[in-house]
């Protein structure tokens, strides 16, 4: 934990239709942006990062994450950022940080 925010937060919750719901976000930032982490042994660039989003299909990861916050925080509907944090798993292992909306908005 620093003072921008904590590592591994789990959150819990019933959903109002009726089941319970449960995720792990990898960072959550005090302003409820999120980040995840996702490896990958694909070369990073903007055209097979779209790609890559878009067959992975984290939207539905995003309104999941989102929901969760909106839930817990309704003050922050409309409010809460998703970025993932790609990594590559194989040389130069090149490190990237990028908004999804931005991603898959490349690959549209």
């Amino acid at each position: 934990s620093d003072d921008t925010g904590r590592s591994e937060v789990v959150a819990a919750w019933q959903d109002p239709v009726g089941g319970w719901c449960r995720v792990m976000f990898d960072r959550l930032q005090r302003n409820l942006a999120i980040w995840d982490v996702k490896t990958t042994k694909v070369d990073i660039t903007e055209e097979t990062l779209g790609r890559h989003c878009a067959s992975m299909h984290y939207e539905f990861q995003n309104a999941f994450y989102e929901r969760a916050l909106e839930h817990l925080f309704p003050e922050m509907k409309d409010r809460v950022e998703f970025g993932l944090i790609f990594v590559e798993v194989n040389e130069p292992f090149a490190v990237i940080p990028h908004a999804l909306a931005d991603v898959l908005e490349i690959h549209s």
